[in-house]
């Protein structure tokens, strides 16, 4: 829990304009939920189906994301 926070106070004072820090953290939280929440979902797939289940949600969702990803055209 040290280095987290350790990182999360380091992250701050790297990022380029101190007055949309709470903005540029955001990303940091929405990169991290994925961890969060990828073993509950694989706990859960497992428990109801086995394995085959986990491989067939994890498709699933490989292909949701890429579906999410193709409609972006350009990054500022």
């Amino acid at each position: 829990m040290v280095n987290l926070a350790v990182h999360g106070a380091l992250a701050t004072e790297v990022l380029p304009n101190p007055k949309t820090r709470g903005k540029d953290l955001g990303f940091t939280v929405a990169n991290t939920l994925g961890g969060i929440f990828a073993p509950m979902l694989t706990a859960m797939a497992v428990r109801l189906g086995g394995y085959p289940s986990m491989f067939a949600l994890a498709a699933f969702l490989c292909i949701g994301s890429a579906l999410l990803i193709v409609p972006i055209r350009s990054v500022r």
